[in-house]
């Protein structure tokens, strides 16, 4: 997972970018909001891949073929 920072009027602010794979087995790109912090941001990537990994065990893969 990668934090991205950018200058925008003139302060800083960060996002995450990160895949998981939905409950089909397709690959997803999530891009977050902006944050004003960096901690904001890892927390908030923290946070949505905990989400991930419960839903991911509570429903397995169930593509069709």
């Amino acid at each position: 997972m990668t934090i991205y920072e950018r200058l925008h009027n003139g302060k800083k602010q960060w996002r995450f970018r990160c895949y998981y794979t939905d409950f089909n087995g397709d690959r997803v790109q999530r891009n977050s909001k902006w944050f004003n912090t960096k901690k904001e941001a890892v927390a908030a990537e923290s946070a949505f891949m905990q989400i991930k990994v419960v839903e991911t065990r509570t429903y397995p893969s169930m593509k069709l073929l």
